[in-house]
């Protein structure tokens, strides 16, 4: 049973404020009391903020409808007049659970101590309530606990930074599905890949159910060493132990999940992330994720999973809002972009288009490789070409290039680098740019320039032109074609009366958007783009120190 929305007032810190409101409320008002905050919740929730802004209140609205000891935690010791503290969960099903809290006891003989919660729950069409009084301070106190709208089978609980891992069969299983991503171990599902000797068992560790493992070590495969798996990397236990708690979870069950990114480098987050909600579509599990993360938030524009809806949260000035523009989301978390320098392997591009081909290619050449995990794709954008180098060190850039001291080193930010840009050239006899030339021999080997004029020129032409009538209706012919061709030009009607040019441009990213959605399968014979996408994919693959 999923969760739809979540309905709240004076929870905590969340939606506890008149000030929001002060606005609308007409002079003279002296019975106004704050309205509900709503909002819909999808099959995967990352709720992040600062600390104390109500990340855990979420988590804790949810929790408390399987744990109802929690529910007295969730109100102030004295609720502010205009404010009565009250919140509901909504369920895809249409049921749904209401919670509310009046400012005394319902047996007006107890203390001060005690507060009244008052619970509705609606099921098929009958309504149950309940009155009972919580201790504010003690569950233990408790007259009598209302009782649990969802049972204990049905919602689970994690807080990562507060549960010691403990490593068992099921979190050895876990390793080894990404044994080729841990650092220091051997995979030998891969090795003697040119010959026909394979291991008996390919696992990289195995549980010796006594509390040790076995493990293969990346500097001697042939043997395995036996350790105790308390002496396991803290992130390869974190990783092991989050990943098969969750895969244990019954099916359909609501899983609450906090701070996961514990003791995780970046690129165990992201994999963390990613077999996440590997996980929760495979078991129709419906997720509440807290962090901090910025490489969780990452992450989400990544890993697209069309069956499921994922969504991000942040709570701020005592609300729960979607976070729809993720570049302040991480500058309110404290976050600069250095999370590019986590990455194995860094390709530049001009700009978003670029990056939607590569990703589309690099996928259809190497369904292994993931961006975010194995490389990244960072736009420097046409007009900073000027301002660029490939070499290690600006000064031993080329010394007629433009203005040596004001250049930026890529190679400097993240030593496997490789850069792509178009050769912009309107024939074969004609030359690159000088600083293309500059870039093309800093980079070396690791400079795709494209053979033809532009990117788009690896494309079937006339499937371009299908993609460019679907994102621009007025297109009516493609005005060139051709390697040296500017494919995104197009013609539209002449209108009467008008002396207006009838030559349009076509927008690249969204032209780019609807290829690659309408395209699933990918042509690489189009000029050099198996050589290249093939060079690309073996550069990823050697700077992630392993064979795909």
């Amino acid at each position: 049973m999923k969760l739809k929305s979540i309905r709240y007032r004076g929870i905590r810190a969340l939606n506890a404020s008149i000030h929001p409101y002060k606005a609308d409320i007409p002079k003279g008002t002296t019975d106004f009391v704050i309205p509900f905050a709503e909002f819909d919740v999808g099959d995967v929730n990352l709720i992040i903020g600062e600390n104390g802004s109500g990340k855990s209140s979420v988590i804790d609205m949810v929790r408390a409808c399987a744990f109802p000891e929690i529910l007295a935690t969730l109100v102030r010791e004295n609720p502010i007049g205009y404010c009565p503290p009250a919140y509901s969960l909504n369920f895809q099903n249409g049921h749904r659970a209401t919670y509310s809290f009046p400012y005394v006891p319902f047996d007006l003989d107890l203390s001060i101590d005690f507060a009244g919660c008052e619970t509705s729950f609606f099921r098929g069409g009958a309504i149950e309530q309940t009155e009972q009084d919580l201790h504010k301070y003690d569950s233990a106190k408790h007259r009598k606990l209302p009782p649990p709208f969802l049972r204990a089978d049905q919602l689970h609980y994690r807080h990562c930074g507060h549960v010691a891992p403990v490593i068992d069969t099921q979190c050895v299983e876990e390793l080894n599905r990404v044994r080729a991503d841990l650092a220091g171990l051997a995979d030998r599902s891969k090795d003697f890949k040119d010959s026909e000797l394979r291991y008996v068992d390919g696992n990289s560790l195995i549980d010796c159910g006594d509390g040790s493992v076995k493990i293969c070590l990346g500097d001697d495969s042939d043997v395995f060493n036996r350790i105790p798996a308390q002496s396991f990397p803290s992130g390869w236990q974190s990783y092991a132990a989050t990943a098969a708690w969750l895969v244990t979870r019954p099916k359909y069950s609501i899983c609450l999940i906090e701070e996961p990114e514990v003791h995780l480098h970046p690129k165990l987050q992201r994999l963390l992330l990613r077999r996440l909600l590997a996980i929760a579509e495979e078991n129709g599990l419906q997720l509440f994720i807290s962090t901090h993360s910025a490489a969780l938030i990452n992450s989400l524009g990544n890993d697209v999973h069309h069956k499921m809806s994922v969504k991000l949260f942040k709570t701020t000035n005592g609300f729960v809002v979607t976070a729809l523009d993720l570049a302040s989301t991480l500058d309110a978390l404290g976050y600069k972009a250095s999370d590019i320098l986590q990455s194995n392997c860094v390709i530049w591009v001009e700009g978003p288009s670029d990056r939607i081909y590569l990703n589309y290619w690099i996928k259809g050449h190497n369904g292994d490789l993931v961006e975010g995990v194995h490389y990244t794709i960072m736009f420097f954008g046409g007009r900073l070409f000027r301002h660029i180098s490939g070499a290690e060190f600006v000064e031993g850039a080329q010394e007629d290039a433009e203005s040596v001291d004001d250049l930026i080193s890529l190679i400097r930010i993240n030593r496997n680098s490789a850069i792509v840009f178009d050769s912009d050239k309107s024939s074969a006899n004609a030359t690159l740019y000088k600083t293309k030339r500059r870039l093309q021999n800093e980079f070396g080997s690791q400079a795709w320039v494209t053979q033809g004029r532009e990117i788009e020129n690896y494309l079937d032409e006339r499937l371009l032109f299908n993609s460019i009538k679907a994102t621009h209706k007025h297109a009516m012919n493609m005005l060139q074609t051709g390697q040296w061709a500017n494919l995104l030009e197009y013609e539209i009607a002449a209108v009467p009366n008008q002396t207006s040019q009838n030559i349009r441009t076509a927008s690249k990213v969204k032209v780019a958007r609807d290829y690659v959605k309408t395209h699933t399968r990918v042509d690489f014979s189009a000029l050099d783009l198996r050589e290249r996408i093939t060079h690309l994919c073996d550069f990823i693959v050697r700077s992630n120190h392993y064979d795909l």
